[in-house]
Parts: structure tokens; C-alpha cells; sequence
């Protein structure tokens, strides 16, 4: 790890980095794909700040998201600090880093409670609710709402327990993904619009993922099916392939819900007796193929 830290650290900054690395703006958005360097342009422009502009690492307040970033960058920082001349200030800087406000987002507006405890009107012995008991409350809620739902809009409830095909933990992942969403949207009177919009979008690029599905299937059907001469087979066999040639001629067209109700109206013909490993192969090759547009319409339908 120590290594792989000094090479990062002796690495030489791109020209676009050594730009952000001289820049006077206090006010500096980055953005930038991962991997390609922020993590050490923070720390060489934290390096800067305090071992050439000798600022106090209690001045700085540095967030992330995870307690895993917060603490590589204590960890570059203090080998990048150490790596310099040895100054009291220096020496006073690595004892500061331990205590620093380098943290995650959390922990800094807890530290922020806790020094003001006493103006607000909380318990001073509460806790930070972590991921585990966050998703568990949730869960419990959920279970209790759902069970609620069900005794008190039984009618409304029936129709969205159908529409979900009966599966109450695909109801509970989709509950909380309209959560997400609807948290992450600021402007309270544009969260139907923009939902509205971006589930509109979704649906089209899933209609056309799953019409190239059923396209990709009839293909590998019908190359299936011209492996074996047409002239060869036997009255069962023929009617086989005609059942099949059938379902294929179907038009993949229209709204998705119509096209799988069309698939739906149609049933897998049975190959009877036996058959030659030449013929048998290649027809229920293409009858797997088949299948798998059943069962996939059956899903949407």
C-alpha cells in the first residue's frame, strides 16, 4: 500500500491538473471520470495549502462520502507531508491530521451536534442511523404499510399486487427506488413532472431492449429451423415447423403490452416420436428459441 502511495504521490500532474494545482479560485468545481487522478490533485493542493501557504489543518474542512476515502486522504496527506523538509509546523500538522475535520459528511455534522448539543432539542447520547438499521426501519415500515394497504384499499391494492405478478419483494424494491428518486429532486412541485418524464424515457428504451430481444430469438429460430431440408420430414415433423413458421410471422410491432399479448394467444408445439439427431437438434433449437420470447412476454403482459 506504502508503495503504491509513493508512486501515486511522485506521479508528475497532467496540464489540466497543474492548472487546478496553481489556481487562486476559491470556488472550484472538478469533475472528472474515476481514476484519473482527483484524490491526488486534493492532496498535492492540500500539501500546498499547508506546507507552502503554512495554513493550520484546523482550518481546513475536507468531506467525503465514505470513511474509506476519508481515510486515504489522512494517509497520502501524512506521506506527503513527511516526505517534505521537517518543520515545527510540519510536526504540528501531523498531530492535528488524527483530529482533523477530514471525515465523512456525516461525521462532520454530527461533530457539529455534538459541540452545539446544548442549544438543540435533542438527546445527547443519540447515534448516527447507519445503512443496516437505516434499510431495516424501511423494511419495517414498508411491511407495516403494505399490511395496511392491503386490509384498507383492498381493490386498489389487488390491482397493484397483480400488476406485480404477486411478488410483494419486487412491490418493496420499487417502493424504495420512487424513495431515492423522489429524494433526490429539490423542487417539490417539479418531482411528479420530472418522474413522469424520466419514466416515460425508461419505458421506451426497455420496450426497444426487449423488441431486440424478441427480434435476436426469431432470428436464431428461423436459422435454426433452415438447418433442416423442408422435403425430409415427416407429416408431424412439417406440422411442427408450420406451428412454429406461424409464431415467427407474427410483426414486431405496435406497444409492448400488445405484442406480448399476441405471444400469449399462441402455445409451444409438441415434437412427437422419435426423431434423428440431424432433425430433433435444430427443431427444438428453435423451439428454445420460441420459448424464450413466451417467457418473457408472459413477464410484460
Amino acid at each position: 500500500m506504502g508503495k503504491e502511495i509513493d508512486k501515486k504521490e511522485k506521479s508528475s500532474p497532467t496540464e489540466e491538473q497543474q492548472k487546478i494545482l496553481e489556481s487562486e479560485v476559491k470556488n472550484l468545481v472538478i469533475s472528472a471520470s474515476a481514476g484519473s487522478g482527483k484524490t491526488y490533485i486534493l492532496i498535492e493542493k492540500l500539501k500546498s495549502l499547508i506546507c507552502e501557504k503554512k495554513v493550520k489543518v484546523e482550518r481546513l474542512l475536507v468531506l467525503t462520502f465514505t470513511k474509506v476515502a476519508a481515510e486515504e486522504i489522512k494517509a497520502r496527506l501524512t506521506n506527503a507531508i513527511l516526505s517534505m523538509k521537517p518543520t515545527k509546523q510540519m510536526l504540528e500538522s501531523l498531530d492535528s491530521l488524527p483530529l482533523s475535520d477530514i471525515s465523512t459528511i456525516d461525521s462532520f455534522c454530527e461533530k457539529i451536534i455534538k459541540r452545539n448539543i446544548n442549544r438543540l432539542n435533542l438527546d445527547e447520547n443519540f447515534t448516527i442511523l447507519d445503512e443496516k438499521n437505516s434499510y431495516r426501519l424501511k423494511s419495517l415500515a414498508f411491511s407495516s404499510t403494505f399490511s395496511h394497504f392491503a386490509q384498507t384499499e383492498s381493490e386498489k391494492f389487488d390491482e397493484i399486487y397483480l400488476a406485480f405478478k404477486k411478488n410483494k419483494k419486487s412491490i418493496e424494491e420499487c417502493v424504495y427506488f420512487l424513495q431515492d428518486f423522489f429524494s433526490a429532486i429539490n423542487d417539490e412541485s417539479e418531482k411528479l413532472d420530472i418522474f413522469e418524464n424520466q419514466i416515460s424515457l425508461l419505458n421506451q428504451k426497455a420496450e426497444k431492449r426487449i423488441c431486440n430481444y424478441f427480434n435476436d430469438c426469431f432470428v436464431n429460430a428461423k436459422d435454426s429451423l433452415n438447418k433442416v431440408c423442408q422435403a425430409d420430414l415427416t407429416n408431424s415433423q412439417k406440422k411442427f415447423v408450420s406451428s412454429l413458421e406461424e409464431i415467427l410471422s407474427v410483426p414486431l410491432e405496435g406497444s409492448l403490452f400488445d405484442l406480448c399479448q399476441k405471444f400469449n394467444f399462441y402455445s409451444l408445439p409438441v415434437l412427437r416420436g422419435r426423431q434423428s439427431s440431424d432433425v430433433k437438434i435444430p427443431l427444438e433449437e428453435a423451439k428454445s428459441y420460441v420459448k424464450l420470447v413466451f417467457e418473457m412476454a408472459k413477464k410484460y403482459s
